[in-house]
Formats: structure tokens, sequence, C-alpha cells
């Protein structure tokens, strides 16, 4: 039994996507190609079976995405692909990578992954902010979040990135660091060395390090 090349893509809208294994590209690169979102998993595996029994040959140049028909939610299981490959390659922080992933799974392929690429106007991403706000998220996870449809939609190299018609989210909620004077510092870290409570004077000397090398 032959083993199915590619992968299919449960979103979260209950569809599914068809996804090939990398193919070579006439830049010397090589990405994966979605074949599609489809309403069932049966209809996804079809598509993918098809599309290897034609052997097919990365027919899609860089400039598929601007084509009519493809979604963002199809782009956008290619993208975190990429992501990933580079993670792996050590060009892409963990940390990067999960913020990316977290906003595409909770927000970004939720709320607009069904449009078509052209569709997203600013008018459109204009709205989608203000759905992100409405939802309360602060403005430093919707600033997160529009980051991060924006890297996508650089990434997919479409001539022009959308995001930049429209005003990128502002963030009003700045949090106040209050930092402790010397004073302060050395009254507390004295006051554990003269503490009663056992454990309180062990840890003095961990408090004391703390204080005088601001290490974490």
């Amino acid at each position: 039994m032959n083993t199915l090349k590619g992968s299919i893509h449960a979103r979260p809208n209950g569809r599914y996507t068809a996804v090939t294994e990398p193919i070579a590209q006439p830049n010397g690169t090589r990405r994966r190609v979605s074949l599609g979102t489809f309403q069932t998993h049966e209809a996804a595996r079809q598509r993918l079976v098809a599309y290897n029994a034609e052997a097919g040959t990365g027919r899609w140049a860089d400039d598929t995405l601007s084509k009519e028909s493809t979604e963002l939610s199809e782009w956008l299981v290619l993208w975190l692909d990429r992501l990933e490959m580079r993670y792996h390659a050590g060009a892409l922080a963990r940390r990067t990578l999960d913020d990316y992933r977290t906003s595409v799974t909770r927000y970004l392929d939720p709320m607009l992954g069904q449009y078509r690429i052209r569709d997203l106007d600013a008018d459109r991403l204009e709205r989608f902010q203000f759905e992100l706000k409405a939802r309360g998220l602060s403005d430093r996870t919707v600033l997160k979040v529009w980051r991060a449809l924006r890297k996508s939609l650089q990434d997919a190299r479409l001539g022009k990135i959308l995001c930049d018609a429209v005003e990128t989210p502002r963030v009003r909620d700045q949090r106040q660091i209050v930092r402790p004077t010397t004073a302060e510092v050395l009254e507390f870290v004295d006051h554990v060395s003269e503490c009663d409570w056992k454990a309180g004077r062990r840890l003095a000397v961990l408090w004391r390090l703390v204080a005088t090398t601001g290490v974490r």
C-alpha cells in the first residue's frame, strides 16, 4: 500500500486543508503547496491522492498567493510549517514560534481564515482590530496578533503588505515598573537576616546575592 505523500490539517472551523510535501521551486527553495480547503477529511484525502497520482511538480510559483481563490487559512497552514522549519534550522526562537502559532490558532484562523486574501482590504482588517478589542483582549495582545498577521502576509510575498493600509494598534496599557531604592533593598536584606524564622535566615544569603548581582 502506497504511503500518502503530504498532510491534512483540521481547521478550527471544522474544515480540512490538504497540503503537499515540500516541492522544489524555480528559485531553488522548497515549499509546501495547499491543495485547497474541504468540508470533510475524506474530500481532502481524495484531493491529495489525486495530486500524488498526477505526480504534481510544484506548478505554483511564488506569486501563487495573489491568485483569486486562495483563502488565508490555506496560507497560514503553510506559513506555520515554514516557521517550524526555521525553528529547527536555528533561525527562529521557540518563544517566537509559539507566539505566532497561538495568534494563528486562537484568532487569525478562526476570525479571518475563511476570507480569500484578495478580500482582506483595509476595512476588513480594521474591523478585525475592533473585533479583537471587543473580546476584551489587552492592547499588548491585540498588537501581538496584528504583528503575526502582518508577518504572515509579508512572508507570502504578495508584493504589498495589506496591513500597512491600516494603522498599527497602539499599546495604551503601559505598566509602570516601580523599583525599590538601595536603602529599601538593604533594609529588606537585613530584615531577612535577622528573621526568627529558620528558613528565612537560610534564604538571606540568596536574597543578598539577588540584591547585589541582579541575577534572575
